[in-house]
């Protein structure tokens, strides 16, 4: 196992159990690193469909036609 690099989330999580040591803020920090991994992994399928003029979404309607095999309609 790796050693914990402090990042934000830890940060806001330590104000929690400063204000409120009652609460259990573990879901917290889960969720918070779980949305900054989503925003990590939406920004590079950006930038990677743009690299072929796509937008997420066109990206999406294109795949769901192809694995409607055709007439792809």
């Amino acid at each position: 196992m790796r050693d914990h690099v402090p990042d934000h989330v830890d940060d806001i999580l330590a104000q929690w159990h400063r204000e409120r040591p009652d609460l259990d803020v573990v879901p917290m920090g889960l969720l918070g690193r779980l949305f900054l991994v989503a925003q990590t992994a939406d920004a590079s399928l950006t930038a990677e469909l743009a690299r072929f003029h796509l937008q997420p979404g066109w990206f999406d309607l294109c795949a769901a036609l192809r694995r409607a095999g055709p007439p792809y309609e």
